[in-house]
């Protein structure tokens, strides 16, 4: 574990292997616990956050006491028992204004120190899932599609953003207004809080249902829209070959189904969503019902006050709208946990090419290559069994043969892009597994089969791992690449 200038953590590496070709996990669980930590990290943010949450929750519940006091006031008066002055129902709407000017400030503070952290913590995850997606082996790229990684490095990171921030004030809110505002309930009328919460437990069985079926369905369609990003990352990649072959009917009839069970997977995600806000107004319209019937009939016995009454009107009606929000929102933090799961899923794989626990140093190699009783398969198929060759420094070799007997995969060796399954590359008579990666790919130079240019200028693509080559260096390699001649007739 490393920590970066920012003082966020990071792990270099999920399993280091040693010199004899074992394994040695280092990372373990880290994944799973990395949410944690950068939540740790942040916490006097969240902590301030909800503590103003919590006052502001607190003085949202004044305003229904207010009016209480304004209504019994206005009710004596009209009953000749007492004497309201315009000057005092004044003083009640300034309370109830101030308080509201507050709120609003304490709500603001806390949603955006919250969400500002939350842009942090998505921003040391996304970083993470670069150094470990750059730290992996090239069998795992043979392996992973290019457009579910891209969903996961921007849908995903975008879901667990939304639930760590908004989803996590909301949330908090909502907890807040309820527990406090039963408790202000449970002060005025303990009977006619019970009476109005009897529908609480098909509430929460509704929500239980919604919720599961919201969690597996945008499982389904995080799925399929990585298979339409890698779908539409191939077809712009390989535009060439594709109006070459005249495919692009095919093609396009390919994307269609993939678009088509896309639609399909987010319409049956969006009937779940669509559904949990009315079923949750008619519920919590149900509980309205029950204090409206049994709290009027008090009114009229006399056994509470207008004043009560309408308080508790008020505050079951703060208290409905949160009831309506939480679902909305536990529906949002199950797409994040979704999303956390299948970032973690990149973030626990384990880099089968990594660096040794304690590697040695190397200076600079004299260049002798020894391939010693050298076996590779991939999966269960051989395609090098007990090499030795021996490369003395300044020699040239060419290896020569058919295609798929394994010259690539002999070249790929000496970099590390592949390990031996049995025996051992060695570089002036040691292991190369015994030095550290980038140590040894600086001594090596290597051109692969397939060319790429990186959206950059043709220097900074000829200058590519070389940051500090001078103008010499960058002339020599266009001589050296026979370059320089191409340049001259482009002008």
């Amino acid at each position: 574990m490393e920590t970066r200038a920012d003082g966020a953590w990071r792990d270099v590496a999920t399993v280091a292997l040693t010199p004899d070709g074992s394994t040695a996990d280092i990372a373990g669980a880290a994944s799973d616990r990395r949410i944690w930590r950068y939540l740790i990290q942040y916490r006097w943010q969240y902590i301030s956050g909800f503590f103003a949450l919590v006052t502001a929750t607190v003085l949202a519940l004044i305003p229904p006491l207010v009016v209480k006091y304004a209504v019994d006031d206005i009710e004596q008066t009209v009953r000749g028992s007492g004497d309201v002055t315009r000057s005092t129902l004044l003083s009640y709407g300034a309370i109830i204004v101030a308080t509201a000017i507050v709120e609003s400030v304490l709500r603001y503070y806390s949603r955006r120190i919250v969400s500002g952290s939350a842009r942090h913590i998505e921003y040391h995850l996304r970083e993470d899932l670069a150094w470990h997606l750059l730290s992996l082996d090239q069998g795992f790229y043979v392996q992973a599609r290019t457009g579910d990684l891209m969903s996961r490095l921007t849908n995903d990171l975008q879901a667990v953003r939304d639930f760590i921030g908004p989803s996590v004030v909301d949330i908090s809110r909502s907890l807040v207004v309820l527990i406090a505002g039963f408790a202000f309930m449970l002060a005025i009328d303990v009977r006619l809080t019970l009476i109005s919460f009897a529908y609480l437990p098909v509430v929460i069985l509704s929500m239980a249902y919604f919720e599961t079926n919201i969690e597996k369905r945008f499982f389904e369609v995080q799925e399929q829209l990585a298979e339409l990003t890698e779908r539409s990352q191939e077809n712009v990649s390989g535009i060439r070959a594709i109006k070459a072959y005249a495919q692009e009917d095919a093609e396009i009839a390919t994307f269609a189904r993939e678009n088509a069970e896309m639609r399909r997977r987010a319409m049956r995600l969006g009937q779940y969503q669509a559904g949990l806000l009315p079923t949750m107004m008619a519920l919590t319209a149900g509980g309205t019902l029950l204090l409206l019937w049994f709290g009027g009939r008090d009114v009229v016995s006399g056994r509470i006050s207008i004043g009560d009454f309408v308080q508790l009107s008020l505050v079951m009606s703060i208290l409905a709208t949160q009831l309506m929000s939480v679902g909305w929102v536990v529906a949002s933090a199950q797409m994040g946990v979704v999303a956390i799961r299948r970032i973690n899923e990149v973030l626990r794989t384990p880099a089968a090419i990594a660096d040794p626990a304690h590697p040695e140093p190397l200076g600079r190699a004299d260049g002798r290559v020894e391939f010693r009783d050298v076996t590779v398969r991939f999966g269960q198929t051989p395609v090098l069994t007990g090499i030795n060759l021996a490369i003395e420094a300044g020699a040239t070799v060419a290896i020569v043969g058919a295609t798929g007997q394994g010259k690539t995969t002999l070249a790929n060796l000496v970099p590390r892009l592949v390990d031996p399954n049995e025996g051992a590359v060695l570089l002036d008579g040691r292991d190369i597994r015994s030095i550290s990666l980038a140590d040894l790919r600086r001594q090596v130079g290597f051109v692969p089969q397939e060319s790429f240019l990186f959206s950059e200028s043709l220097r900074e693509n000829i200058s590519y791992g070389r940051s500090d080559a001078d103008d010499d260096a960058y002339h020599h390699a266009l001589v050296t690449s026979q370059l320089s001649n191409d340049l001259e007739q482009l002008g």
